[in-house]
């Protein structure tokens, strides 16, 4: 689907007011929430159900910024109304070249089991496999997201957060 499908389906919005810096801080956030989240798991040898809990979400929430940062390069940003289920399929939609089809079926689960994990009385578990597989995930989707923002912005690299150099 295209940008203006998009924007004619109220997915996403124009928004044009982003600069290139605000993009940048939106990614490096992402970036900080990823290398988090490799950190805490990195530390959960016995793998404890709260903690797995928490690195889920730190994951999900690097793969969401990452794309809210992609969308406002591209001039838009989800509407409100279901902002994470719109920032995921607007993402998907416009990175259908990117080869990610499994990435976001696998992201929006992650973001329904999020939902139970921050809204539901009784919580979900979360295994290490899980976590491995989205850990994956969000690196090669945060990868392809500063590749497209690195080239649409024309700037050979953009100086982000320390984090694991993207795959080339």
């Amino acid at each position: 689907m295209s940008l203006q499908e998009l924007i004619s389906q109220n997915i996403v919005m124009k928004f044009e007011g982003a600069s290139l810096t605000q993009i940048k801080k939106r990614l490096n956030l992402a970036y900080a929430h990823l290398n988090n989240a490799s950190e805490m798991f990195k530390k959960n040898p016995k793998n404890d159900m709260n903690k797995n809990l928490i690195i889920y979400k730190e994951v999900y929430d690097a793969m969401r910024i990452a794309a809210e940062a992609y969308l406002l390069s591209k001039g838009c940003k989800a509407v409100k109304e279901d902002h994470h289920k719109q920032t995921i399929k607007a993402t998907a939609d416009l990175m259908k070249e990117e080869s990610l089809e499994k990435v976001f079926i696998r992201w929006d689960k992650m973001r329904k089991v999020r939902n139970t994990i921050d809204y539901d009385i009784d919580t979900t578990d979360v295994s290490n496999q899980s976590i491995e597989q989205s850990l994956k995930d969000a690196k090669n989707l945060l990868n392809k997201i500063e590749f497209n923002i690195e080239k649409k912005s024309s700037q050979a690299k953009l100086k982000l957060f320390p984090h694991t150099p993207r795959q080339t």
